[in-house]
């Protein structure tokens, strides 16, 4: 079976999160990890490789990581033989084929320029101005305060059917970015949320291809 997770957004080193993503990593045979694994807004990837995430790291290895690049984790940001300590494949999208079945795995955040929604200009070109480093702070602290308020983000919803609209009507997309998990199996998209403060979820596929979404 395969686990999908996305939007970890690891910043400095946490023990329970890391016993948290280590006991579900160990009962799947491999891993997907769709983006924002770790978080530019907190800390380098340099850094990140360096810190006490390494059982995580070597548990991912053997797992067989695929490790596709979001937006907090972008490609110019990382050293890909270096992301070689947690992940055997480093790309920005990853297609692969069960039973007959077309998936296509992709963060997710290119969908945003195509949207032309004047919200998103705005709030992008709020977040250029502002240190990055409280930003990730207070994002994070919101997960743990308002997890039920985020979980019900109607503006992150609408780009989870913006792509449910724009993508090739037969290729399941398997995406993350919006932090709103769903499984939509009639119109073959899938969005495995986050697992920030006190929101998790992720979706696993089966040999036969058939998906699940876990939400806790």
């Amino acid at each position: 079976m395969i686990l999908v997770i996305s939007d970890t957004h690891l910043g400095k080193y946490d023990k329970e999160k890391d016993k948290f993503l280590q006991n579900l990593i160990k009962d799947y045979d491999n891993v997907i990890i769709n983006g924002d694994f770790w978080d530019n807004w907190a800390i380098t990837f340099k850094d990140f490789i360096n810190s006490d995430y390494k059982e995580l790291f070597q548990l991912l290895k053997k797992k067989n990581a695929i490790y596709i690049f979001g937006n907090h984790d972008l490609k110019k940001d990382i050293d890909t033989k270096l992301a070689n300590v947690f992940s055997d494949l480093q790309v920005s999208e990853y297609d692969i084929k069960i039973n007959g079945k077309k998936y296509h795995f992709e963060h997710g955040h290119r969908f945003i320029s195509q949207m032309n929604n004047a919200f998103y200009r705005r709030y992008y070109n709020l977040l250029e101005k502002l240190p990055k480093n409280l930003l990730y702070k207070i994002n994070i602290l919101g997960y743990y305060l308002f997890p039920k308020i985020i979980a019900k983000n109607k503006i992150a919803k609408k780009r989870n059917d913006f792509i449910k609209e724009h993508k090739p009507r037969e290729t399941f997309y398997i995406i993350g970015d919006t932090h709103i998990p769903e499984i939509d199996i009639k119109n073959k998209f899938a969005n495995s949320g986050c697992i920030l403060g006190k929101l998790v979820s992720y979706v696993v596929i089966d040999d036969e291809g058939c998906l699940k979404l876990f939400i806790k």
